[in-house]
């Protein structure tokens, strides 16, 4: 099978094999990979930033529901993309062609090259760049050498012994483990994946136990005054709403415990405890999203804009696959072997994948104390990834959205491929695209309580919207560099779709890649023809 364009001229070309039947990812591991995703480092250390700058616990707790609501429709929202993008062009077994919804990895790149098809390349290359520089977790493995570091010396958060270089040559060891595990062997990562999972969700639950307990326990001597008092209940609402909060920038795991155990000697069992436990939860995250970071860049690869594009695009096998006798017998993409190929692993993505995070780490660990390299390095990923990325994602389907809400067949038609419309459209989509754009323009207001830091608020978002800008830059200059020596870039994505299984669904299976850099004349004959 020939990819159309690539037969008369001399091009780069690969296969990328997609896992097999029995390689797939089953819910349990998607769960998985979410909840180790989600439940990180953040859910101890952010609670006491969000106190500090509100200066009140009721307003913390509602900014937390107000954030679970607008989580919730940002969930909605891509279940509506993630249902429908991306489109393939599928010929069934009886001959029937249609067009089919067959998911891809990439994430937000598929939305957004969906949404922005023109110009070419440009909502390639601004996620490209985005997601390659910040698309890793650096503040995290700060955090994980903290911890370490404090492990290791628990007096050092008072006097400060731990040095930058420890913590910095932790976060590097961390990063560089998770990235073996990556390479070496597929299914050893999926299992601790599952594991730090299972983990995870029993300690957070054995906390929040914990916490109801004691706070019922300690609040005996309230319970016995309420009945005097007029209107009770509002009076809790109301304390807790105006009672200043007065603590500092602390561990919130640490206060905890000290206070059921009445301690707070830092030296004690207690707070290596902990620092094990936030050390195992940052190298959780670090792992996940080096799996799933890395293949994510092998997408972007794919597409032919970064230099050497194929060496990253395509994956092989695992390091641990590699020292196996067997051999998958055959020779071309179509032979049955394709469901029978050893575990591949995106060994090239992984190390594009790993030098941007040791560089970042190296950046920021050594020119600042490690407390303010983490939350520099948090920040700019929030702001960029999270920020930036989603409010174009967003704001895309809301454009999408109002386009077939006002043109129907005349526009781009969404509304008639959509396989997923959430309950009250569109009213998720509006609330995710405000909650993305306060997080790109609210951290240059102010805030009203003033906290001495060595960064500034804005700090982050500043250097996120020069990257942004950058992003732009690079498809500038790939236009520009085409645009001179007279050629276009030609990419093809030639994807293998079959059923998984006899009645299974209809999944990516493998894809022939073709990129090539071919005279602009070549270009529009190939196409006229």
């Amino acid at each position: 099978m020939r990819a159309h364009g690539c037969a008369d001229i001399p091009i780069l070309k690969g296969i990328d094999l997609s896992p097999t039947s029995a390689q797939r990812l089953g819910p349990f591991t998607v769960a998985a990979l979410i909840l180790n995703r989600t439940i990180g480092t953040g859910i101890f250390s952010l609670p006491a930033s969000i106190l500090m700058y509100t200066g009140s616990p009721g307003v913390a707790i509602t900014l937390w529901v107000v954030a679970g609501i607008i989580i919730m429709c940002l969930l909605l929202c891509w279940l509506e993309l993630g249902m429908t993008v991306p489109l393939f062009s599928h010929v069934d077994e009886d001959g029937t062609q249609a067009v089919v919804s067959t998911p891809r990895s990439g994430g937000d790149k598929n939305f957004l090259e969906y949404i922005y098809h023109k110009p070419k390349f440009l909502a390639t290359c601004v996620f490209g760049v985005i997601f390659i520089v910040f698309g890793h977790l650096a503040g995290n493995a700060i955090q994980f050498g903290i911890s370490m570091a404090t492990l290791t010396d628990p007096g050092c958060r008072n006097d400060d012994r731990c040095g930058r270089g420890v913590v910095v040559g932790w976060a590097l060891g961390v990063v560089i483990v998770c990235a073996l595990i990556n390479i070496s062997a597929r299914q050893f990562a999926i299992g601790l994946n599952n594991l730090f999972a299972v983990a995870k969700v029993l300690f957070v639950v054995v906390i929040n136990l914990i916490g109801i307990i004691y706070g019922t326990m300690n609040g005996d001597g309230c319970r016995q005054i309420t009945w005097a008092r007029k209107s009770p209940n509002g009076a809790n609402v109301g304390y807790l709403c105006t009672s200043p909060y007065k603590g500092g920038k602390e561990e919130m795991l640490a206060s905890m415990f000290e206070k059921i155990s009445g301690k707070k000697d830092t030296s004690t069992t207690s707070t290596r405890a902990v620092n094990v436990i936030l050390a195992l939860f940052a190298f959780a995250n670090i792992m996940t999203q080096t799996f799933t970071g890395s293949r994510v860049k092998q997408e972007i690869a794919k597409e032919g804009i970064l230099p050497y594009s194929l060496m990253f695009a395509t994956g092989s096998k695992s390091l641990i696959s590699r020292l196996s006798r067997s051999r998958p017998k055959g020779t071309g993409i179509l032979a049955d072997e394709i469901d029978q190929h050893a575990e591949q692993v995106p060994i090239a993505a992984t190390f594009l994948h790993s030098v941007f995070e040791v560089i970042l780490i190296l950046a920021a660990g050594l020119a600042l104390d490690p407390p303010d390299a983490y939350e520099l390095l948090t920040s700019l990923k929030v702001f960029t990834v999270v920020g930036i990325l989603g409010t174009l994602t967003a704001g895309g389907l809301l454009y999408l959205n109002i386009d077939s809400w006002a043109r129907g067949s005349r526009g781009r038609g969404w509304y008639g491929i959509v396989k997923f419309l959430p309950w009250l459209d569109p009213l998720p989509v509006l609330i995710a695209t405000a909650g993305f754009a306060l997080i790109v323009v609210g951290p240059f207001v102010s805030p009203s309580i003033r906290v001495e830091k060595v960064i500034h608020s804005y700090t982050g978002l500043l250097v996120a919207w020069i990257v942004f800008v950058s992003s732009v830059g690079w498809w500038l200059w790939l236009k520009f560099d085409l645009r001179r020596n007279r050629m276009d870039l030609h990419v093809e994505r030639k994807p293998f779709i079959e059923r998984d299984g006899e009645n299974g669904e209809l999944v990516l299976k493998a894809e022939i890649l073709c990129v090539e850099r071919i005279p602009a004349r070549a270009t529009h004959s190939s196409s006229s023809a």
